[in-house]
C-alpha cells in the first residue's frame, strides 16, 4: 500500500518545465488509476485478514466459552 501510494506521489509531483504529451499524461492516469486500485485492494485483503483474525480468536476461546456454558447452565439450575 505504501509502496502505490508513494509511486502516486512521485507522478503527480512534475516540473514546471516538464510537459508531457497526451499520450503519456494517459499512460500516467492509467498507471495511477491501477495503482489506487492496488491499494483498495490491498486494504480489502487487510480488513478480511483482521475478520478472520478475530473470528479464529472469538471460536477458539475455549475458557470464555466453557465460562460462559457454566454461567448459563448454573442460571438454569436456579430457576
Amino acid at each position: 500500500m505504501v509502496r502505490n501510494l508513494t509511486r502516486i506521489l512521485l507522478m503527480v509531483k512534475t516540473d514546471a518545465e516538464t510537459v508531457l504529451t497526451a499520450s503519456e499524461t494517459q499512460a500516467v492516469a492509467y498507471e495511477m488509476c491501477c495503482r489506487a486500485a492496488n491499494i483498495c485492494r490491498a486494504s480489502e485483503s487487510l480488513l478480511k485478514l483482521i475478520w478472520d483474525i478475530k473470528q479464529f480468536l472469538i471460536i477458539n476461546d475455549f475458557p470464555l466459552i466453557n465460562e460462559s456454558i457454566s454461567k448459563k447452565v448454573d442460571t438454569n439450575l436456579i430457576n
